[in-house]
C-alpha cells in the first residue's frame, strides 16, 4: 500500500484499532503472576510492576507510531487528512478514559486495601489493550 493510499484510510484507522482487540489474545495482566503474594500490599506491588511494564511497552510503541505517522505518512503531499493529529487526539482521550475507568474500578473497594490492587490491575489491562492497538497500527502501516 502506498503512503498516499494509506493516508486516505486515516479515519478508518482509529475505528479499526478499537475493534482489533475484540479477537485478540488474553491480556497479560491477570493476577496469575501475582498469585503467590500473601498480603494485599504484596499483591498491589506485584500488580503495580505489571502495570509499569505495560506502560513502558505502550510508551515504546507510541513513539514508534508517532515517528511512523508524523514523520513518514504525514509528510506525503496529499489532500487526505493527516493521520498523526487524529492518533494524538485518540491517545489523549484514551488516557483520560483509562484514568477515570481505573479510578472507578478501584472505588469498588470503597476505600479498602484492595483498591490499590484493583487500580493497578485495571491500569495494566487497559494499557496492554492500548499497546495492542498501537501494535496494530505498526503492523498494518509500518515495517514491523
Amino acid at each position: 500500500m502506498t503512503l498516499r493510499k494509506a493516508a486516505m484510510f486515516a479515519p478508518l484507522l482509529i475505528a479499526v484499532t478499537t475493534s482489533a482487540m475484540a479477537a485478540g489474545p488474553e491480556p497479560v495482566c491477570s493476577s496469575k503472576p501475582c498469585d503467590g503474594m500473601s498480603t494485599n500490599i504484596e499483591m498491589k506491588e506485584c500488580l503495580g510492576r505489571l502495570a509499569k511494564d505495560q506502560d513502558t511497552r505502550m510508551n515504546s510503541l507510541y513513539k514508534k507510531v508517532r515517528a511512523l505517522l508524523r514523520d513518514d505518512f504525514d509528510t506525503v503531499d496529499t489532500s487526505a487528512p493527516k493521520i498523526w493529529p487524529q492518533v494524538l487526539a485518540a491517545q489523549r482521550a484514551w488516557i483520560t478514559y483509562r484514568d477515570s475507568q481505573c479510578m472507578g474500578e478501584a472505588s469498588i473497594a470503597q476505600g479498602g486495601t484492595a483498591g490499590g490492587g484493583w487500580y493497578s490491575d485495571c491500569m495494566c489491562r487497559l494499557t496492554a489493550q492500548r499497546s495492542d492497538n498501537l501494535s496494530f497500527i505498526l503492523k498494518n502501516f509500518g515495517n514491523n
